[in-house]
């Protein structure tokens, strides 16, 4: 299931992306205040790259960042879309559709050919909705944008995670566990129904 371009020119897409995601900014977490440590007598500033340089045994996670309003709304777009063995081949078993109050998220543990395949189905099934893809392995993090099912320009993760809802930053680092939200705020495409899934998305894709 496709749903029709919003917008016009791919310029007029990415001014309305960051319209959309800016003002949010990253929330430190308290042990990683802790740890931020002194230069010349003031506190030295906490980055991403201070947790991604430290490195980790995290599984593999990619985070799909959409501005699709409701969560059960993608998780119906996705369990039409992608039904049978499409979605076996690009939608991990794990996967889950997740609410932040700046969009509708997809997760799932997933390899970095698996995360970017997963990517392409999703902006694929949204077409002419722009996307980001982070995904996160130990030390490395990446974050690239798609559109309508095309792979676009990767970006600098600690740029756009600025402008991302901080569960974003919590879900890369391992911090939320997305089966624990509950069905209000994280759903398995793959539990619904084809009526369940025509119901959502019919409730529509950006009405909050």
């Amino acid at each position: 299931m496709t749903t029709e371009p919003t917008h016009g020119s791919s310029d007029d897409i990415d001014a309305e992306f960051r319209r959309m995601m800016e003002g949010l900014e990253i929330e430190v977490p308290e042990e990683a205040q802790n740890d931020a440590g002194e230069i010349g007598g003031e506190e030295k500033p906490f980055t991403v790259e201070d947790v991604l340089a430290a490195g980790d045994d995290s599984p593999a996670l990619a985070v799909i960042v959409t501005p699709i309003a409701r969560h059960t709304s993608l998780a119906g777009a996705l369990r039409l879309s992608l039904a049978g063995e499409m979605m076996d081949r690009v939608l991990p078993a794990e996967a889950r559709t997740v609410a932040t109050e700046n969009g509708a998220l997809v997760t799932a543990s997933a390899t970095e050919t698996e995360a970017h395949e997963m990517a392409q189905a999703v902006s694929a099934t949204l077409r002419g909705i722009p996307l980001v893809l982070f995904w996160r392995r130990g030390d490395k993090m990446t974050a690239t944008r798609y559109l309508s099912g095309e792979r676009g320009d990767d970006v600098a993760p600690v740029l756009v995670l600025g402008a991302c809802a901080d569960l974003v930053e919590e879900l890369l680092l391992g911090a939320v566990n997305p089966a624990d939200l509950g069905e209000d705020a994280s759903l398995d495409p793959r539990s619904l129904t084809k009526l369940q899934a025509m119901k959502y998305v019919t409730l529509g894709l950006w009405q909050k």
